[in-house]
């Protein structure tokens, strides 16, 4: 049978027993409780409650250990890692699948090579501004969508104690201030575009079409010029003789140099096939006496069978919208 020592201690109206351990030959003999019950009736005459305060140290022993491992998973909290964590707390609630794929290649692709291995605690408006700015005018929507994951998973990191203060990712009274408003800006879109090699079979399908639609789009092809400048064409500006087709200056886009503003021929190769293009087209008194009307009479040939196949449309909105 195991004896324990106890102090009994009277305090006012109040009696408490305090604990001295269970009696060992080895570690905890009498005489050491004895001196161990001393120094307890010493802290109560000071006015200390060993009880109390021994309640009070494994408290804040308690509060070192967790303080100890919160720093530790701050220090281990990379944006990457949590990011990660983030997605999959939030699996469960994604009605489609792909969406958490997606959540990851977004952040794959344009975060984690830049902030994925910085602590989440470092991450400031400086790192999400390289990350969203190259892409904020011309892939507005992606970038948009970027923005508020990387808002979300800064929200995640805050509420887990492994950063503080404001978002840097935040757009209302944040980023507002520094990008322009995405519902003002219109993305970049590119338009379908002709393969390079497809070209020699597109010509041919081309030369065989029949229609104004098609010998001016022959025409802007052969000699490289823009499709406004080969719809707004005049008499006065070819040299048949020469092949020469002089483009008047004011015709010409500001900042483009236009290849035949002096008078230079075409690729010799283009020369016959331009004198018979020409000659169709200068049967009418002029190629077209607006711009505006020729587009119009393009768009009208190309609903009357111009752009017959997947190949020529390509063509066509690679020329008519260049």
């Amino acid at each position: 049978m195991t004896s324990c020592l106890a102090l009994q201690s009277y305090e006012a109206i109040k009696s408490r027993q305090i604990g001295l351990g269970a009696h060992c030959p080895n570690t905890n003999i009498l005489a050491t409780a004895r001196t161990n019950a001393i120094d307890l009736k010493a802290m109560i005459n000071k006015g200390i409650d060993p009880i109390e305060q021994s309640i009070q140290e494994r408290r804040r022993a308690l509060a070192v250990e967790k303080a100890n491992k919160i720093a530790d998973e701050k220090n281990q909290a990379t944006f990457n890692k949590v990011a990660l964590e983030f997605i999959e707390s939030k699996k469960a609630e994604w009605k489609n699948a792909k969406h958490h794929q997606q959540w990851v290649n977004t952040l794959t692709t344009y975060a984690f090579a830049i902030i994925g291995h910085i602590r989440v605690a470092d991450v400031e408006t400086a790192h999400v501004l390289v990350i969203v700015k190259p892409i904020w005018n011309t892939k507005t929507e992606t970038a948009k969508r970027v923005r508020t994951r990387l808002e979300a998973v800064l929200r995640y990191a805050e509420a887990h104690n492994w950063r503080t203060g404001g978002n840097p990712a935040r757009w209302r009274g944040h980023l507002s201030a520094i990008l322009p408003n995405p519902q003002k800006l219109k993305e970049l879109k590119h338009h379908l575009a002709l393969a390079y090699d497809e070209l020699p079979q597109f010509m041919g399908i081309l030369s065989n079409t029949e229609g104004m639609g098609a010998r001016t789009l022959e025409l802007t092809i052969l000699t490289e010029t823009r499709t406004k400048e080969s719809l707004g064409a005049r008499w006065e500006e070819f040299d048949l003789n020469s092949c020469i087709w002089t483009i008047q200056k004011e015709r010409i886009k500001p900042g483009v140099f236009g290849k035949f503003d002096t008078g230079l021929p075409p690729p010799q190769e283009a020369s016959p096939k331009l004198r018979k293009i020409i000659n169709i087209i200068l049967t009418i008194t002029h190629f077209f006496n607006y711009v505006n009307d020729a587009f119009k009479y393009l768009r009208n040939e190309s609903q009357n069978g111009l752009l017959q196949t997947k190949l020529l449309v390509k063509a066509f909105l690679l020329l008519t919208l260049f």
